[in-house]
């Protein structure tokens, strides 16, 4: 995309942002505000920007969001919000991102609520977005929670995930400090499974919400797998995140990166290796662009930045000297009948096997849910693919064990991930009968 997301640049003035505002058609069964997972009132903050009430206007983004810096700056609003703008069929859209983004970075941070604190406590596990906001709507109802993360710091994807040049780590350290300052503890280095278990949780606590995430890597079984030079994605991206929040400057990953994979991992893989010194970063994906099921708005950042794309190219092996990786072999391939994912099939051409020269193979094919979950929790009900089942209120099949985020969706979107955190904080309460 042209105006990638890059966090520290200038975003809008306030005449802008006015001028902006000014031009929300404040449709009144608004589509935007019903395409928001988290459920903010589109309409009427815009409304109160355009009034220059930019207090109000963050106060009616937090009702719904409590992480407005930074859903204005990553979420997919060309995916959302904004896909729906009825205002497009006139000029465009109006710019919903942008303008979340003003009112938080004008206003700043509100006072903290203050309430009454109850008796029933929480146990949440996990420091990312879902475990976030489900910590954040118990917290205002006065409920005792307690977060537990495996990490040296919290945040999740926020932290470790999306690439800093995206997400500026001071915007998402500003919101998580004024979440836990409403009597939310945080104990982190604490993994699930090792550090806590769900037995004594269970006992302590009146209700558990589970939001670890998606943290095991899936991998290509290929040879040369092991070659020194081949990195999961999501252990990339972290390291360079970490070396970022500790003002480190992150590691030249190398000369040539070979990026496997077509989501947006990928994306992140790809992009954050140019961001860290790469001279040339490649993605290798085995359907066309038409299946990609990276974002589009994602696609054009990357292109945009010097990324390659190789579509209906598929790995074949990962070539090594010495024990390192040289180059990365793949087949070209064509697309066959929709398989089970309603995509077409990727079908390999015979003898059209090719090698890319690289010294980097960065594996981004999937992402799984812990495999100590059954483990842990006895009769915990989880799906093919890994994630864990949910009613309508976000309850597992364990009475009182509540669950959301990518755990529960497979790995989506921050503001989905809130979403998940508010339905479960609300189910949490009518399982507390607290009103």
């Amino acid at each position: 995309m042209a105006n990638y997301r890059i966090t520290d640049e200038v975003g809008m003035t306030q005449s802008q942002a006015v001028n902006e505002a000014s031009k929300c058609l404040s449709c009144y069964d608004a589509p935007c505000k019903a395409s928001c997972p988290a459920g903010v009132n589109v309409p009427k903050f815009i409304s109160k920007i355009k009034s220059t009430n930019f207090k109000g206007a963050i106060n009616v983004i937090r009702e719904s969001n409590m992480l407005p810096g930074v859903c204005g700056r990553v979420c997919p609003v060309e995916e959302l919000c904004q896909k729906n703008c009825i205002r497009q069929k006139i000029d465009e859209s109006i710019k919903i991102g942008q303008l979340q983004r003003f009112a938080a970075d004008a206003c700043g941070l509100p006072e903290v609520c203050k309430v009454e604190k109850r008796q029933e406590k929480v146990a949440v596990i996990g420091g990312g977005p879902a475990g976030l906001a489900c910590a954040y709507k118990l917290a205002l109802k006065g409920v005792n929670v307690t977060i537990y993360e495996s990490s040296k710091d919290p945040g999740g994807v926020l932290t470790y995930g999306i690439p800093p040049f995206r997400l500026s780590k001071k915007y998402v350290q500003t919101e998580i400090d004024f979440i836990l300052k409403h009597n939310i503890k945080m104990e982190t280095g604490k993994t699930f499974g090792e550090d806590i278990h769900y037995n004594d949780l269970s006992k302590k606590f009146n209700a558990v919400f589970l939001a670890v995430g998606t943290s095991r890597a899936q991998e290509l079984d290929i040879e040369g797998k092991d070659l020194k030079g081949v990195l999961i994605g999501q252990d990339f991206l972290a390291e360079v995140n970490q070396n970022v929040v500790n003002g480190k400057t992150p590691s030249k990953p190398g000369k040539t990166v070979c990026v496997i994979g077509g989501g947006n991992v990928a994306i992140d893989a790809a992009t954050t290796a140019k961001f860290a010194g790469a001279e040339e970063a490649v993605i290798v994906y085995r359907r066309s662009e038409n299946e990609m099921p990276a974002w589009k708005i994602e696609r054009e950042a990357a292109a945009d930045m010097g990324v390659k794309f190789r579509y209906l190219t598929a790995p074949v092996r990962i070539v090594g000297e010495k024990g390192k990786v040289t180059g990365l072999e793949c087949i070209q391939m064509k697309l066959g009948a929709p398989d089970a994912s309603g995509r077409r099939k990727p079908i390999a051409i015979e003898g059209s096997n090719f090698v890319i020269d690289c010294d980097t193979v960065i594996q981004a094919v999937g992402q799984f849910a812990c495999d100590c979950l059954t483990k842990q929790v006895k009769g915990l009900d989880i799906n093919k693919d890994g994630t864990v089942k949910v009613d309508k209120h976000g309850m597992t099949s364990v009475e009182g064990l509540f669950a959301g985020g990518d755990i529960v969706n497979g790995g989506d979107t921050v503001v989905k991930a809130v979403a998940h955190g508010k339905a479960a904080a609300e189910g949490i309460l009518k399982f507390l009968k607290i009103d």
